[in-house]
């Protein structure tokens, strides 16, 4: 039997901080202050762990917001 699927890796939906600011190309610590200000979309919080998620992110990044 024959299969269609190729080998490319699946993109994950959402990122940790530490991904995100090298995603960015800043430093964890800026990462840091735009989420305590309330600054980065598509934060998912529960409880003490956080995720960005990748589009929302992707967007905000093309818009020129840094």
């Amino acid at each position: 039997m024959s299969s269609n699927r190729t080998n490319t890796p699946i993109e994950p939906a959402t990122m940790t901080p530490k991904q995100a600011a090298m995603y960015a190309g800043v430093s964890l610590r800026t990462l840091f202050r735009w989420l305590a200000a309330n600054r980065l979309p598509g934060v998912i919080r529960q409880g003490r762990v956080v995720r960005i998620h990748k589009q929302s992110f992707d967007r905000w990044l093309q818009s020129g917001a840094k």
